[in-house]
This record gives structure tokens, sequence and C-alpha cells, in this order.
């Protein structure tokens, strides 16, 4: 349900560091059927966009974009560095699939009282994931946290440590 232009005020935050964000629009309908396109499907769209970058530091998704780049990363290592924002909820096991990530390093930036994604779904991938933290931003739901400037501030000092090079950005 969220556009590109929702990521557009990080992306701006990341150029101005000097990542080089690029900001893809997932799947979310087949033009065919009008049918809501399934979690893997927008998995392979992301890996697919990987695919096609020469060199990828990392990945930063939001909502159904980060469920998708979970359950791609769980099928191959995509990135050494990871930002998942309001992680959907799930409907199956993330936390079996998060203890497989290992070298992936991963942020959950995740706010208490966002009604579309489970903060017991982010504490147990956090536990589960070995190279993870979790990040608290409560009171901002699941739009507003994806704008508010600590989220930024806690992506760009995540990226700032943990690699350098271009960004990928789904």
């Amino acid at each position: 349900t969220g556009l590109p232009e929702d990521m557009a005020p990080l992306a701006r935050s990341l150029s101005v560091r000097g990542w080089r964000p690029v900001v893809m629009e997932l799947p979310m309908t087949d033009a065919r059927s009008g049918e809501a396109a399934c979690l893997s499907d927008i998995a392979d769209a992301i890996a697919a966009e990987v695919h096609a970058e020469t060199h990828v530091a990392a990945i930063v998704a939001h909502g159904i974009g980060a469920s998708a780049l979970l359950l791609a990363l769980g099928r191959e290592k995509l990135t050494d560095n990871v930002v998942l924002v309001g992680l959907d909820r799930g409907r199956r096991s993330w936390s079996a699939l998060a203890s497989r990530l290992g070298e992936v390093h991963g942020l959950l930036i995740h706010s208490a009282d966002d009604l579309d994604a489970s903060l017991h779904d982010a504490l147990e991938i956090a536990e589960a994931w070995p190279n993870s933290i979790l990040a608290r931003m409560d009171g901002l739901g699941h739009r507003r946290v994806l704008a508010a400037p600590a989220t930024h501030a806690a992506i760009l000092r995540f990226l700032d440590i943990e690699s350098a090079g271009d960004l990928r950005h789904a």
C-alpha cells in the first residue's frame, strides 16, 4: 500500500551522506489478473533488482517490502547489510528464517503502536538473527516511523558502522 515517494525523504537523507540510493516500486498486483502479488513474487522482484546492480552495500525496506526482503534473504545472501522498518505481520516463522542469516548484519526498526506489524514478530526476529539489533521507535505507528528523523538517524548510524559504498534501496 506504500508508494516509492514514501521512501523519498530517507533517500534524500542517505544521498546527503554520500550514499547512492535507488528506490524501487514493488509489484503489488498482477496486471493480467488484477490479483495482488504474493510475497514470494515480491521477494523475487527484489532479488532481480539487486542482481541488476553491480554492487549492493545495503538494502532498506519497509512494510511488505521488508517482509519480502526477509523471505528473499532466506533464499540467498543479497547484501551484507539490511534495514527492515515495520516488517509486516508474518504468516510464517520469521524467526526460523532469521536464524539462518548468519553473516548478514541487520537493523530492525519498529514502533510498538504499529497496527500493521507485530512487535512480537520483530522481537522474535531480533532474538533469532545473530547479527541484528532492534531499534524501537514507539509512538510512530506504521507510516510515520519511516519518515521520522530518529529513524533516519538510526539507519545512517547503522550504515556508517556496518558498510561503505553504494546503497541499494528496496
